[in-house]
């Protein structure tokens, strides 16, 4: 597995652990463990855990907003906001 598809799958671990804990109540070591990876790796690849929540976040919002804009394709005024109202992520 390359680093970039090792690091998808910590951000999509943490992703679960942040919604579940919060940042504060987030555990690098039960990432790590989910992922099956050493806690010094998760580390090694954000840097800090203020790094880790930042792309956590960060992922999830890019995944929004694709997700926002892919409903709204096309379309504009009240249909493009019933679209978006009607989206599923």
């Amino acid at each position: 597995m390359t680093a970039d598809e090792r690091r998808e799958e910590i951000l999509e671990a943490a992703l679960i652990c942040f919604a579940d804990h919060g940042a504060h109540g987030m555990s690098t070591e039960a990432i790590a463990k989910a992922v099956g990876i050493s806690q010094p790796y998760i580390f090694r690849l954000f840097g800090t855990k203020k790094e880790l929540v930042k792309a956590t976040i960060d992922r999830c919002l890019r995944g929004t907003l694709e997700m926002l804009r892919t409903a709204a394709e096309g379309l504009s005024g009240e249909e493009a906001l019933a679209a978006v109202g009607e989206a599923e992520g």
